[in-house]
């Protein structure tokens, strides 16, 4: 196994509850390019050999404005950091959700108290237990740390074979 650094989670200043989003487009706009340059920034620091970008799953969440509010900034952070690592990959919600807990179909809630049983920690919310998911999930790909079961194996060799499809 390759020793590789661990990033700890940090806490990421999105700022006021999406309720309190600003209103008019150009407000929604800066908001959006301030999370994706701080983001980007972070990112370019770390000089990545791999970046997981986690897929959408619009399918989940029926608030339709959120929803687009969401895809406006995952585009506009994928544009962002595009280029930053060796390889960029989008994985999809069901890989990680497979990755943490055996199943692809997974909710949440499960997806936190398996990451949290297995690795002994805790979560503000389950934001943060999607990124330590995707973040595992990359070491294991990359060989920073062994896959722990068969499914961590199974979901590192989708993502290997999604690398190679990018890379093509």
């Amino acid at each position: 196994m390759v020793e590789g650094p661990v990033h700890p989670l940090e806490s990421f200043p999105l700022g006021e509850k999406s309720k309190d989003w600003p209103q008019t487009l150009q407000g929604r706009i800066d908001r959006m390019r301030k999370i994706a340059d701080t983001t980007a920034g972070m990112i370019r620091k770390w000089c990545p050999c791999l970046l997981l970008i986690e897929g959408y799953a619009f399918a989940v969440n029926p608030k339709r404005s959120r929803a687009v509010s969401l895809a406006e900034l995952g585009m506009l952070l994928r544009d962002r950091v595009v280029g930053y690592a060796d390889n960029t990959v989008e994985v999809p919600p069901s890989t990680v959700k497979k990755f943490a807990t055996g199943k692809g179909n997974a909710n949440k809630t499960a997806v936190a108290t398996h990451l949290a049983k297995r690795y002994k920690i805790s979560f503000k919310d389950d934001n943060e237990s999607d990124c330590f998911g995707i973040l595992r999930l990359g070491h294991v790909v990359v060989g920073y740390e062994s896959a722990q079961t068969q499914f961590q194996t199974e979901t590192a060799e989708v993502v290997r074979t999604l690398i190679e499809r990018e890379s093509a």
